[in-house]
């Protein structure tokens, strides 16, 4: 567990960050020794305020924080945000007590009370939010399950390329030649296993584009269909490459859930976010 946070947050962090997060933990340490009898006075006096500065410069961290919420990683992000507004809320409370304000050591609970319910709500939101999507995604991978089009298509492609074998590139030129004798069957089957090529493609082309934008579940369609996804897309390496010598866009983001994919089954420790 610790160690997926830990990924999960070195992934988010920016260069500024990594800047902020070093300032962060060096003042921690300065406040601390500032406690200690070999402290200097100097040291002594200015500790106030780098607790105060400390509390400040969990800002910092409000990029990594959006990017944690814009992955869905809910945890993590909860677990960042809880630890950042009591180490904030610490430092507060410790520079007041110092500088002679006890006073105003309620606001400061007040705020972070008021920080922590904002957080709810905004969970709660990503939590819904999350679920849409998950029930979305269900929705388009049954209805591609029980289509009886997707499922010709499979069939018709079977014929000529059975499964693991390449589809032949030659079925990429098959769809503009349209005139053949419907006796012609050799002829016939490849055209059909030409459009069913297409067929599939368009059809995981059009998920691919779904998850890239956030509107479909990445984790879900890659437990549920990504091997077939993997596999069509190197069975028609010959067959894409024919089309993008004409349409170079095509199938981009095929290809980029792909190798998104591949990654995370190499590696499975690692999030499960769609990245370049």
């Amino acid at each position: 567990m610790f160690r997926n946070f830990f990924s999960a947050l070195h992934e988010s962090l920016t260069p500024v960050s990594w800047g902020v997060l070093g300032a962060w933990v060096l003042l921690i340490v300065l406040g601390v020794l500032s406690f200690t009898p070999a402290a200097s006075n100097e040291l002594r006096a200015s500790s106030p305020y780098l607790w105060l500065m400390l509390s400040v410069i969990g800002l910092g961290f409000l990029a990594t924080t959006i990017r944690l919420a814009r992955r869905d990683d809910l945890g993590y992000l909860s677990a960042l945000v809880f630890i950042l507004v009591l180490t904030s809320l610490a430092a507060v409370t410790i520079a007041l007590l110092q500088l002679g304000h006890e006073k105003h050591i309620r606001r400061a609970f007040e705020l972070a009370a008021m920080i922590m319910v904002g957080f709810g709500w905004f969970v709660t939101f990503k939590v819904s939010s999350k679920t849409q999507r998950k029930q979305h995604t269900l929705n388009v991978l049954t209805q591609s399950r029980l289509s009886t089009a997707y499922m010709e298509n499979v069939k018709a492609l079977d014929k000529v390329a059975p499964f693991p074998s390449q589809i032949p590139e030659f079925l990429a030129d098959c769809i503009k030649n349209l005139t053949f004798d419907e006796s012609d069957t050799p002829k016939k089957r490849n055209y059909e296993a030409a459009l069913a090529t297409r067929y599939l493609l368009n059809y995981f082309e059009y998920l691919s584009a779904g998850m890239r934008q956030g509107d479909l579940d990445a984790r879900l369609i890659y437990e549920t269909v990504g091997g077939i996804m993997a596999s069509l897309y190197d069975r028609t390496k010959g067959y894409r490459a024919k089309i993008n010598s004409d349409q170079p866009e095509a199938f981009e983001h095929l290809e980029y859930v792909t190798k998104n994919f591949r990654r995370w089954r190499a590696d499975k420790n690692a999030p499960r976010v769609l990245k370049d």
